[in-house]
């Protein structure tokens, strides 16, 4: 027991000492990397409302799925697609299936809510008071698309 206690303060006393030395360049360095790293981590959705970037990013703000016209519509999402995403692990999946009547169909992105008591998300379009997000002060609008094979466009 002697033995561990004479040790632990040897390495505590090392420590100490090495922490009480002045930086060197490399050193300086690293801690001036660490924190502009940190400085950028730290503001990345400062400058942005993504609607979603990845599967599980932190910056994802509309996490449910509502289908146009509505819940029969003749499309499908998957929100972890992993074929060749833009950036990132993953990506939003739409697919249409070509059906007989109202050949349309689409999605709207929302932000669910959780009602006291409940244990799963509703969505929310808009009628939940005070569960909506202003975006009255965006200049832009910017998304990646593409499709299987070509010969679409958006307009």
């Amino acid at each position: 027991m002697r033995r561990r206690i004479a040790t632990l303060s040897l390495i505590m006393l090392a420590l100490s000492s090495t922490a009480l030395a002045a930086p060197g360049p490399d050193e300086a360095a690293s801690a001036a990397a660490g924190v502009a790293y940190l400085a950028g981590v730290m503001d990345q959705y400062h400058d942005r409302f993504p609607v979603s970037e990845d599967v599980s990013s932190p910056g994802n703000h509309f996490h449910a799925f509502a289908k146009i016209p509505d819940e029969n519509a003749a499309v499908d999402v998957n929100g972890s697609w992993t074929d060749n995403p833009h950036s990132g692990a993953t990506a939003i999946r739409c697919e249409f299936r070509n059906t007989n009547g109202a050949n349309f169909g689409g999605f709207y992105f929302l932000n669910g809510i959780l009602p006291p008591g409940e244990i799963h998300p509703e969505l929310n379009f808009g009628t939940s008071a005070n569960a909506g997000v202003d975006l009255s002060g965006a200049t832009a609008s910017m998304f990646w698309a593409r499709r299987d094979q070509g010969g679409n466009q958006i307009a």
